[in-house]
């Protein structure tokens, strides 16, 4: 039942994001910003490497699910190996989901050197902050 309520979940902010050049409420540039900053800054620390940095990037509900440092370690090593070690990135479109969430789009190459795709879900705080609350990673069909 929880996977089935992610995909869906995933599936919908996925739509948003399409539906986000249509939508007449631009997502703020700060937001954007602050978006991008935080999802670069975790893939830096992954480069080097630092996994208290990048495991500070993580939203609560992330830190819920993996309450140590290594345990989200090892979710990102065996599960997201092209945000783990990406060989480059670029930023896609953002979408706002909703007045706490962001979603941005993330082209990557992998470790494999395939292409891939990330939506990112970035999730601010009580204290303004953005943390990524949730990732999903697919191969691309095109670089």
């Amino acid at each position: 039942m929880q996977i089935i309520k992610r995909t869906v979940r995933t599936l919908l902010l996925a739509a948003a994001l399409v539906a986000s050049q249509a939508n007449a409420a631009e997502l703020a540039d700060t937001d954007s910003e602050a978006a991008r900053l935080i999802i670069e800054g975790q893939l830096t620390a992954f480069s080097q490497n630092d996994n208290e940095a990048a495991y500070a990037y993580a939203a609560p509900i992330i830190k819920q699910q993996f309450p140590s440092v290594e345990m989200f370690m090892a979710m990102v090593m065996h599960g997201f190996q092209p945000v783990w070690k990406p060989r480059n990135f670029s930023f896609g479109q953002s979408a706002q989901i909703n007045s706490s969430e962001i979603m941005q789009q993330v082209f990557l190459t992998g470790p494999d050197g395939k292409p891939y795709e990330a939506l990112y879900t970035l999730t601010k705080q009580k204290n303004g902050e953005f943390k990524i609350s949730a990732v999903r990673v697919i191969e691309a069909t095109a670089t």
